[in-house]
């Protein structure tokens, strides 16, 4: 439509335009990806501060043995 010589410049992006498109791609994956395993390690922390928290309850009788034997295993999961 514009004449010979012109082009709407999709043409010109071929290889590059692909590999920057890959490129970016990837960069948000990783980002994400590394996001998501931070949370993983952050929710693992606060497991092992909630088992003395636990024992605690359990010592002062605010939680019975049967009680304290569920929660264990819902936070080891």
């Amino acid at each position: 439509m514009l004449g010979p010589g012109y082009s709407n410049g999709v043409e010109n992006c071929g290889f590059i335009g692909l590999f920057l498109g890959i490129l970016i791609f990837g960069i948000l994956f990783y980002l994400m990806k590394r996001k998501n395993h931070a949370a993983g390690n952050t929710n693992r922390n606060n497991d092992t501060k909630m088992l003395p928290l636990l024992k605690e309850k359990l010592a002062k009788g605010e939680i019975t043995k049967e009680e304290f034997n569920q929660i264990k295993e819902t936070i080891n999961k």
